[in-house]
């Protein structure tokens, strides 16, 4: 009975110390965690929480987060390391530059003024013109021009309507003896500037300030005889259709109108051989006269 006992005892003592033994073995095939692995895992701990995981005083680093490990416990694995990183790079474009249609001035030149009409002429002129930064001055065509009148202190009123080539015109509805002043306007489309989306805009351009024309008389007088009391006169009267003088020989007495032509007979006087006559044209001007000139 002792025997048995002392057997069973034995192999009871046998299976501990073989499961004892196994135990050592398995602790001493568990793999270690670097501690440079449990530093990194510090690191990104306070990366997402914001708090510094500190070293305890035993000198032992404590076990990472079990998300930072693969199952096997034997390596660090960041959660985000399947994913891409992106980064954007900048690089500067500079804007096109787009062509920006600006109209021209029309500017008054010469102007003729003679019985048959007045002529004027006149050109373009650029001036300066408040652009954007990314555009370009462009050239604008005309697409016509137009030709304002002013009678005296009438109204001013466009008088003829001319293409955009046009750079002169003739006015032959003038009459003698009248005061008239001319302006030119240029009409085309030229770019908004307040969106520089290509939109045009129609547009016109006045001349500054006008010419003034001034018609002459049809009308010439000339003292050619006569005596104290009586005028011999020659008058030249224009002909536009046939445009030459038309000449007739009249007679005139102080103090009256001269056959209709505008003009009067003021007085008469004898010097010498000289006869002399003081008369009023037609525009109101006192003018000498004498059979000398």
């Amino acid at each position: 009975m002792m025997n048995k006992e002392k057997w069973i005892l034995t192999g009871a003592w046998a299976v501990m110390a073989a499961v004892g033994a196994l135990s050592l073995y398995k602790v001493s095939q568990a793999p270690a965690i670097d501690p440079a692995i449990t530093r990194l895992a510090q690191d990104l701990a306070v990366l997402e929480h914001g708090k510094t995981q500190t070293t305890p005083p035993s000198g032992k680093f404590p076990m990472p987060d079990h998300r930072l490990l693969d199952r096997t416990g034997l390596g660090f694995i960041d959660p985000g390391a399947d994913l891409f990183r992106t980064k954007a790079i900048g690089h500067p474009v500079e804007p096109p530059v787009l062509p920006a249609q600006v109209l021209s001035f029309p500017v008054l030149g010469s102007v003729k003024t003679e019985l048959d009409g007045v002529t004027l002429v006149w050109f373009q002129e650029s001036r300066k013109a408040r652009l954007h930064e990314f555009t370009e001055r462009a050239g604008a065509q005309a697409s016509g021009f137009t030709v304002l009148r002013q009678v005296g202190d009438g109204e001013i009123l466009p008088i003829a309507e001319l293409g955009p080539e046009a750079k002169s015109y003739t006015d032959l509805s003038v009459k003698p003896r009248q005061t008239y002043h001319y302006w030119v306007s240029l009409t085309g489309l030229e770019t908004d500037r307040t969106v520089y989306a290509g939109k045009l805009l129609p547009v016109t351009n006045r001349t500054d300030t006008p010419v003034k024309a001034v018609l002459p008389s049809d009308v010439r007088v000339k003292l050619i005889g006569g005596g104290p009391n009586h005028a011999v006169l020659r008058v030249e009267t224009y002909d536009r259709d046939k445009k030459y003088w038309v000449p007739k020989t009249v007679l005139a007495n102080p103090g009256e109108p001269i056959d209709g032509t505008g003009w009067s007979l003021n007085s008469l006087t004898m010097n010498t051989f000289t006869l002399a006559a003081e008369a009023t044209d037609d525009a109101g001007v006192v003018r000498k006269l004498t059979t000398r000139n």
